[in-house]
């Protein structure tokens, strides 16, 4: 029962991720899963239920992993290491499941999630404020280990760090549909180190 469940999830995902949420149909669903509309019935109730099912698992559990379980004295530029190095092998395992990840589809299926999920955004915000809180400790030991410069604003550079976004345009052009997520934690550590050495004594 367990397999099935997480065959429908996987599947439901990537149907999710290529048709979007209003054109998921049931039927179109029916025909991704390839079972009948009551054995689909049988684990998730409607679409909705499936659609957050689907959500829980992908997208908020995947923020979760992004979490930073970070050591009490761990500097910046260590978080810029730990975070890729677990950034690395979360998009590697995704990468290896052939589900139809690509930056653009991802970003609509959040767009969607906020939409059609009640309390997505509450749990996101509280999830970017934690990180938020890593970064600015990261930034708060290199300081006081005298690794960056003195006159840095921490709740600027914090933001910057944790947003993961140090141009936008760039981001935007380097984030294309080809790209797979393991090249995208290349180019994360590409942009983070770039914003470090603009602070770096």
């Amino acid at each position: 029962m367990k397999d099935r469940k997480e065959y429908i999830l996987e599947k439901a995902f990537d149907v999710f991720m290529s048709h979007g949420y209003d054109s998921a149909s049931i039927t179109v669903l029916q025909k991704e899963l390839g079972m009948s509309r009551g054995i689909m019935y049988r684990y998730f109730k409607s679409k909705d239920e499936l659609f957050i099912a689907v959500i829980d698992k992908y997208v908020i559990g995947l923020i979760n992993r992004f979490k930073l379980q970070a050591v009490e004295d761990m500097t910046l530029i260590e978080m810029i290491e730990h975070r890729y190095r677990y950034h690395k092998r979360v998009m590697i395992a995704l990468d290896k499941q052939n589900l139809k990840l690509r930056f653009l589809n991802f970003t609509a299926l959040i767009i969607q999630a906020a939409k059609h999920y009640p309390g997505f955004i509450e749990q996101t915000e509280m999830i970017k404020a934690e990180n938020l809180k890593l970064w600015k400790k990261a930034i708060l030991n290199s300081l006081e280990k005298d690794e960056i410069r003195g006159d840095v604003r921490v709740d600027i550079i914090a933001g910057l760090f944790s947003s993961g976004s140090t141009n936008p345009e760039i981001e935007m052009a380097d984030y294309d549909r080809e790209k797979n997520f393991s090249q995208h934690a290349e180019i994360w550590k590409r942009d983070m180190e770039y914003l470090y050495s603009l602070i770096k004594k």
